[in-house]
């Protein structure tokens, strides 16, 4: 397993990309590319995450300057995220292949990796990038308008860092410039260290692609003479000319090591002797960051509400056009004169159908009440009052069942049955 150290914003993805084109495994849930870097960080999202989840653990940021030991994690935490990335390593990167992550965060945490990879059985490797320390300090106040003399305290403690991964584990040595400059070169020789066979037709067409001139932003003389105006700037320059002098090979002469090691023993006793005004920077940083993430989330809030309120107008103006639809039919029904369109039509063609069959139904009597009355006539009894009650009630049963409309032949038959019978008894 590569893992690929170095300080932000110094060509770390660059390196990883040139990994990635050489056949090695970066895994499948890759970080998208954004503005300040458009063509990708290559970095695994779930990798990424237990370093984030560590940082977060340890109260710290990508940009704090004192950043505290694993030691001083609570109970658990180390093997809880020990546990979860042996989980994410022995499941994404199962089938054996050379497989490389690239975390700049992983640079200061190291000694988590380690662990990691012995409990994974896949022997660590370092790849580390070097960039002119104050191209990084150019990037990153263009990026995030940090100060000059934080980026420089940062590009050396991160650097130093890998350093010493490189004294104590070896590995390749990436430097930026070079790597755009000659990136064939640095590509076979980065094949070599991973084993892997290249394509020297797509290498090529990959460096031409990929690692062209823009990808610098910002150029500085390799000699890095421009770094000389104080204690800090003169520790970037030495330890940037000591990584130099390393070279690219997975080993160093002793005189390169050596020369190595003193730098890195000044770097430490720069740090131990600014380290009350590092921590104050610290803190500072820190009431940055959660300053700034509070302002996200209220961001956030505000988006999803402003979401939420679009959605609601694109709805109502869905009704209110549905509504102007509709209004626009009533208003060309009620301009229209009376039979110029089918429903009118269709109603007036049923109202006279209807009209026209009243009278035939009409004329025939309701055969119950007819039934009745006839009944009264024939089995009237002389001196019976309330037959005559009946009959009437008869006939008034039969007004009301029968709607009201000009006199038809049932009502003239019952009018002459009753008015007979009338006469019979009076």
């Amino acid at each position: 397993m590569v893992y690929i150290v170095g300080m932000h914003r110094s060509g770390t993805s660059a390196a990883t990309a040139c990994l990635g084109a050489l056949g090695v495994e970066l895994g499948d849930r890759l970080m998208p590319g954004l503005e300040d870097n458009p063509k990708g960080f290559f970095e695994d999202l779930d990798l990424a995450g237990v370093n984030l989840r560590l940082f977060s653990a340890l109260s710290a940021h990508w940009d704090t300057l004192l950043l505290p030991g694993l030691d001083t994690l609570q109970p658990g935490a180390f093997d809880a995220a020990l546990a979860h990335a042996v989980d994410i390593l022995t499941t994404r990167f199962a089938d054996g292949r050379p497989a490389a992550f690239k975390d700049p965060r992983t640079t200061r945490l190291a000694p988590f990796w380690l662990s990691v990879a012995a409990h994974c059985g896949r022997p660590a490797h370092f790849l580390a990038v070097l960039r002119h320390p104050l191209a990084v300090a150019d990037s990153l106040r263009s990026r995030d308008r940090m100060p000059r003399r934080k980026a420089l305290m940062l590009w050396l403690f991160y650097q130093a860092d890998a350093a010493r991964l490189l004294l104590d584990h070896g590995g390749f040595l990436v430097l930026y410039d070079e790597l755009l400059d000659d990136p064939c070169t640095v590509l076979e020789s980065l094949a070599a260290f991973v084993g892997a066979t290249p394509d020297n037709a797509a290498l090529r067409r990959f460096a031409v692609e990929f690692l062209s001139a823009k990808l610098r932003h910002h150029a500085y003389a390799p000699d890095a003479d421009d770094l000389d105006s104080d204690t800090l700037e003169c520790l970037c320059r030495d330890l940037f000319l000591a990584l130099r002098a390393r070279g690219r090979g997975e080993t160093a002469p002793e005189s390169a090591r050596s020369a190595l090691r003193r730098v890195l023993a000044r770097v430490d006793d720069f740090k131990q002797a600014q380290r009350p005004w590092l921590a104050c920077l610290d803190e500072l940083t820190g009431l940055h960051h959660a300053r700034v993430e509070s302002i996200e989330a209220e961001l956030r809030r505000v988006h999803g509400e402003a979401r939420k309120a679009q959605e609601a107008l694109q709805r109502k103006e869905q009704e209110l056009a549905l509504a102007h639809e509709e209004l626009a039919r009533t208003r060309a029904l009620m301009a229209a004169p009376p039979g110029s369109f089918p429903a009118h039509a269709e109603r007036r063609a049923a109202a006279s159908t209807a009209s026209d069959s009243a009278p035939a139904e009409l004329s025939q009597p309701a055969p119950q009440l007819a039934d009745e009355a006839t009944s009264l006539a024939r089995n009237q009894a002389p001196g019976d009052a309330s037959r005559e009650v009946q009959a009437d009630g008869a006939m008034r049963g039969l007004s009301q069942a029968t709607p009201r409309a000009p006199v038809t032949a049932a009502r003239r038959t019952l009018d002459f049955i009753v008015s007979g019978f009338r006469k019979r008894f009076h």
